[in-house]
C-alpha cells in the first residue's frame, strides 16, 4: 500500500511542419537585372529555409538536387547546366522527418542564343532639324543598340513584335552609315 513518488518529467517535443522555403534569387542575372532571363547555362539559386533543414530544389516537376541550410536558414544550390528556355524552379524543406509545402517557384528564362542582327527598315530627317528618325526590325523585347559608323548614336528597345524606332540627336552635315 505504499505510493512511490513520481517519476521525473520525460520531455518529448513533437515536431511542426516546416515552413516552406523561399528561393529568392539566382544569379548570374545577365542582361536587364531583374527580368528573370539570363546567357548563362549554370545558376546559382539563393534562399531561406528552417534552420539546418534539407533543401530539396526542383526544375518544374524534376528533382535537380539538395542542399542544406545553414544555422540562419540561409542555403545556396548551383544547378548542372540548364537547357535554353524556361525553367520554374522551387524548394521543400525537410526537418525531424517532416516535409514543407513547395516554395513558389522562380522562373527563369535560359537564353544563349545571340539574337539575329537587326534590320533598319526606314531612315528619314526629322523636319526642321539635323535629327534622323530610324526604324527598324529586331528580336521581340531586344535592346537594340544605333551606331554611326563606330559612334553609338542611341539605344531603344524592340517591342513585343520586334519594331523598334529611335530618333537621334543633331548631326552634322554630310553623310552618315547607321
Amino acid at each position: 500500500g505504499n505510493t512511490s513518488v513520481a517519476s521525473a518529467a520525460l520531455a518529448v517535443t513533437i515536431p511542426s511542419t516546416p515552413v516552406a522555403p523561399t528561393i529568392a534569387s539566382f544569379s548570374p542575372d545577365t542582361g536587364l537585372v531583374g527580368d528573370g532571363i539570363t546567357d548563362q547555362k549554370t545558376l546559382t539559386l539563393t534562399g531561406v529555409a528552417a534552420a539546418n533543414s534539407t533543401v530539396t530544389v526542383f526544375d518544374g516537376p524534376n528533382q535537380i538536387g539538395t542542399a542544406t541550410a545553414n544555422s540562419s536558414g540561409a542555403w545556396t544550390f548551383t544547378t548542372a547546366a540548364l537547357a535554353d528556355g524556361s525553367h520554374n524552379f522551387t524548394a521543400t524543406g525537410t526537418s525531424s522527418g517532416l516535409t514543407s509545402a513547395a516554395s513558389t517557384a522562380l522562373t527563369v528564362t535560359v537564353d544563349t542564343v545571340a539574337p539575329n542582327a537587326p534590320v533598319e527598315t526606314n531612315a528619314s530627317i526629322v523636319s526642321g532639324t539635323t535629327k534622323v528618325q530610324l526604324t527598324g526590325t529586331a528580336e521581340a523585347n531586344s535592346t537594340v543598340q544605333v551606331f554611326d559608323g563606330t559612334s553609338q548614336v542611341g539605344t531603344t528597345t524592340a517591342n513585343s513584335s520586334g519594331a523598334w524606332t529611335l530618333t537621334t540627336g543633331s548631326l552634322a552635315s554630310g553623310s552618315h552609315g547607321f
